[in-house]
């Protein structure tokens, strides 16, 4: 399940630069295909202006067209430009062709005349060497911009083929890439899984050798730390080898998942934890919802469970530690509290990290593996949920894990930030 979802999220990625990498070339097309439309016009305005320069007489000191009126009758292509002269006060003398705007504009290029664009050129009119006038000439850009509107919806309607081609090949190339991704996973979950068998034999061997030696010490007598180190250690390295056998396995999970109680696990967690809290003086408060059922898997879940449980004992010396479920629309929270030594806030966001210690002398001398919140994380996010802790140093902490109640088909839920109390 996850190895899809990391092939999905590689091909959105993909899909997203891609989509990206056809964007942003379509949109500078668009100004390039915009500009160069734009410049061709200007150039036929500059050849037109070139010439029409000997149509028009400037002896008299005014501008004056001779015969232009014969011209445009005679080549009807001229008829498509507003051809215009003025006099230095900006007074329109004559006009052919299109209707122009009739105003001289010589720092504009491109104006809206009448609900219409064009497209703007002038030139000064010079006669022994002083300008007597000037020369305007317009042209419509609607050309221009038909085609590259044109230009534009067709890019839009090839873009739907070009994602969904990018799709096919996004998901296509993800698998390709992942492929030794899933091999090594396979490969580290098989060697955790083959090391941690390998190293419980001899570790058995070990503490049965304890054991005997510890007998035949008592039988004569005699009494010694060492068996007793040596237990200890061996039992700690079993549990360490344990953790790293379930995180082996966390990813098979989904495989053997059913609907499970949540109610059932919680009760039966509080119920082998009660008598040791009773022993530690601390009170113990379990709070449940009847019909609390999700779909996951009932080990995991009992570790969970059982986990911030112990750590919550572990770490409490007076006060109360409870346990609650409460329901979040399609969700269900399950939130341990306790009044502990609490997490310095700099360490919250690393105590999920495997081996990871927030105080590693008192973690090693309670006996802890430094896997136990890795795994409660790992655990949760194969259900598709989220954990969140809020703690005051000396004031204690509160652990809240969200998990949906369809389970593993479910998206992981957001969670809300808190005030910390």
């Amino acid at each position: 399940m996850r190895d899809d979802k990391s092939r999905t999220r590689i091909a959105f990625w993909f899909i997203g630069l891609s989509s990206l990498a056809y964007i942003t070339p379509t949109i500078l097309g668009v100004f390039f295909f915009y500009g160069t439309l734009t410049a061709a016009l200007d150039q036929e305005l500059r050849t037109l202006a070139s010439s029409i320069g000997h149509a028009i007489d400037l002896s008299s000191g005014q501008p004056r067209f001779r015969d232009w009126a014969r011209v445009v009758h005679t080549e009807p292509a001229r008829a498509l430009y507003a051809i215009q002269l003025f006099n230095l006060q900006g007074t329109l003398l004559e006009s052919y062709g299109i209707k122009g705007s009739r105003l001289l504009s010589p720092k504009v290029k491109e104006l809206n005349d009448q609900g219409q664009q064009v497209r703007l050129l002038v030139t000064n009119l010079d006669y022994q060497g002083k300008i007597i006038g000037y020369l305007q000439l317009e042209v419509s850009t609607k050309e221009r911009d038909a085609a590259t509107k044109s230009f534009i919806w067709t890019m839009l309607m090839i873009a739907p083929f070009v994602i969904a081609g990018l799709s096919f090949c996004g998901y296509y190339v993800s698998d390709k890439a992942t492929i030794p991704i899933r091999k090594a996973v396979v490969g580290l979950r098989q060697f955790l899984a083959d090391a941690g068998h390998e190293l419980n034999t001899p570790l058995s061997v070990v503490s049965a050798y304890t054991e005997s030696l510890q007998k035949k010490l008592d039988k004569a007598g005699l009494s010694f730390d060492e068996p007793a180190i040596i237990t200890n250690a061996a039992d700690r390295m079993k549990k360490i080898i344990d953790d790293l056998s379930l995180l082996a396995e966390i990813e098979s999970l989904e495989k053997e998942s059913t609907y499970v109680d949540l109610e059932d696990i919680v009760k039966q967690q509080a119920t082998e934890f009660s008598i040791r809290f009773q022993e530690k003086n601390l009170q113990f408060v379990c709070r449940t919802i009847p019909e609390c059922k999700i779909q996951g898997n009932a080990q995991a879940l009992h570790f969970l469970i059982s986990n911030l449980l112990a750590n919550a004992l572990r770490y409490t010396n007076h006060g109360s530690v409870e346990i609650a479920l409460q329901r979040d629309g399609a969700a269900v929270k399950v939130v341990v509290s306790d009044t502990g030594i609490g997490i310095p806030e700099n360490a919250q966001e690393d105590i999920f990290k495997r081996f990871y210690r927030v105080d590693k002398s008192r973690s090693r001398t309670s006996g802890g593996s430094g896997l136990g919140l890795a795994i409660v994380k790992a655990i949760t996010e194969a259900h598709g949920g989220a954990i969140e802790v809020i703690s005051v140093l000396d004031k204690g902490s509160q652990f809240t894990v969200t998990l949906p109640t369809d389970g593993f088909a479910g998206e992981r839920p957001q969670t809300q930030p808190r005030a910390q109390v």
